[in-house]
């Protein structure tokens, strides 16, 4: 059955010579795998599956079936600073590496799917204070994963 959802490309490994299999966290449905062919053909679509673009995607979706296809897919959003400015590209990079290791439910998390893709615009969209985004990133991820730090102070 088909469903429009968003999705945020969290790994991709190359499936033999033009196709890919993309590790996707997706709004409605959470870490999925689809299999994508013809990605590395003479019109390369590859651009689309690099780590944390935030995609418009239209999915093939059947419960208990392993690797699922994507029938559309198109960028919700292209980001304007990352690809060019180092230290946010090395902030993403990271970021991907901690979402690929730590994220694994495969079910409806709305409010972590609006974290990440507010905070991956918000990476993009900044001028100053890069410097500690990483550590709010992480101590927020922290709380929506369910194991947040706790403050009380000394009384």
């Amino acid at each position: 059955m088909l469903h429009p959802t968003k999705g945020i490309v969290i790994h991709t490994i190359r499936y033999r010579e033009s196709s890919i299999i993309t590790h996707i966290y997706t709004e409605q449905f959470g870490l999925q795998h689809y299999i994508v062919n013809s990605v590395f053909t003479k019109k390369s679509k590859a651009v689309y599956f690099q780590a944390l673009c935030l995609l418009d995607l239209v999915v093939y979706h059947k419960e208990n079936q392993g690797l699922k296809r994507l029938k559309d897919y198109r960028f919700q959003r292209m980001y304007t600073d990352i690809p060019f400015d180092m230290v946010k590209r090395s902030i993403a990079q990271c970021i991907a590496e901690i979402l690929y290791k730590s994220i694994r439910e495969e079910e409806e998390n709305a409010g972590l799917f609006e974290f990440l893709f507010d905070s991956l615009t918000a990476l993009d969209l900044m001028e100053e204070g890069t410097a500690n985004f990483l550590i709010w990133f992480l101590i927020q991820l922290s709380y929506h994963l369910g194991f947040g730090p706790q403050y009380s102070p000394k009384q």
